[in-house]
């Protein structure tokens, strides 16, 4: 077993960051060990047989989920948080909002301010965030997401995540000039992408602000989903009317690759965030911003295998 990635010897774009493979080893008697050249298919022994039937809780690596958070039911082992979250801050089927996670907000934004002296804004008591590791070349995440923003410092939405410093998100926010969107739903899009951990990125740090176009309906689907190998696209949609469906932005997957996280991979997911409202150093946002989300779903479709080779998921 060795560590890889699917960077190319251009080591650019590799979202998955290092990841741990099978190679052929010869070791003749008497000789040093010879590595074979670690390639997306080798050939070698024989392998056991595949098999599900083994000990253990939590799906297998590389499975889609399809996760409703029923009553009764706990976070999945495989979901992952970024800094030990505050307590209360994920609760699964609330009885106000069943078959959804209850998210509260945390101080800190997803990039937080590492060097302030309010310790809650740099993200070390937490950030509410929670998401689970893109495993697959190519595929599609979303959730449905209930949202009712009562101040602009309140956000909500889907990010592809590899560190504090390295990130791509697509946010529900209260308007900041809700006259300007008087006909609309007072809400808007806002589309970030964060590269101050890349070093020499020609990828600004930018924010894109889109207005909610329908204002009928409080639960919206986000979804992220890769356009090919090297970039991901971020769409929204009504849950009951797809036809909708809006692309918000597009984003290079070398945000989400190297940079200040060149080892851990990326992690897709949801988060709620004040965005720093609230006293100094106070742990908790105030009242208001609480989201809610349901239908979690990640598909993997293919993974690259080498340059322009896709082998499909089944």
């Amino acid at each position: 077993m060795c560590l890889a990635t699917r960077s190319g010897p251009e080591w650019e774009i590799y979202p998955m960051g290092r990841e741990s493979i099978l190679m052929p080893v010869r070791w003749d008697s008497g000789e040093w060990p010879v590595l074979s050249q670690a390639h997306g298919l080798i050939s070698g022994w024989l392998l056991p047989a595949y098999s599900h039937d083994v000990d253990g809780i939590g799906p297998f690596i590389g499975e889609s989920d399809c996760v409703d958070f029923e009553p009764h039911s706990s976070i999945p082992s495989h979901f992952l948080h970024w800094r030990w979250p505050q307590d209360g801050v994920f609760t699964v089927s609330p009885d106000d909002h069943p078959n959804s996670l209850k998210i509260v907000p945390s101080r800190a934004n997803l990039t937080g301010a590492v060097t302030s002296d309010d310790f809650a804004l740099t993200g070390k008591t937490g950030i509410s965030f929670i998401g689970r590791r893109q495993t697959h070349t190519l595929f599609t995440f979303g959730v449905d997401l209930k949202f009712s923003p009562e101040a602009p410092d309140q956000e909500a939405g889907i990010t592809a995540f590899l560190t504090q410093l390295n990130h791509i998100n697509l946010g529900i926010a209260q308007s900041n000039a809700s006259a300007q969107h008087s006909n609309g739903s007072g809400l808007e899009f806002r589309f970030h992408v964060e590269t101050v951990g890349t070093i020499n990125s020609t990828i600004l740090s930018s924010t894109v602000v889109t207005a909610v176009p329908w204002c009928d309906s409080d639960t919206t689907h986000l979804q992220m989903h890769t356009v090919n190998e090297t970039h991901y696209g971020f769409s929204a949609w009504p849950i009951d009317r797809p036809n909708e469906k809006i692309v918000i932005g597009y984003a290079s997957a070398d945000v989400v690759s190297g940079g200040s996280g060149p080892f851990v991979g990326a992690l897709l997911g949801a988060y709620a965030t004040c965005n720093g409202a609230g006293g100094t150093n106070s742990t908790t946002c105030p009242d208001g911003g609480n989201a809610y989300v349901s239908r979690w779903r990640y598909t993997g479709a293919a993974q690259e295998i080498a340059e322009d080779e896709f082998v499909p998921f089944v």
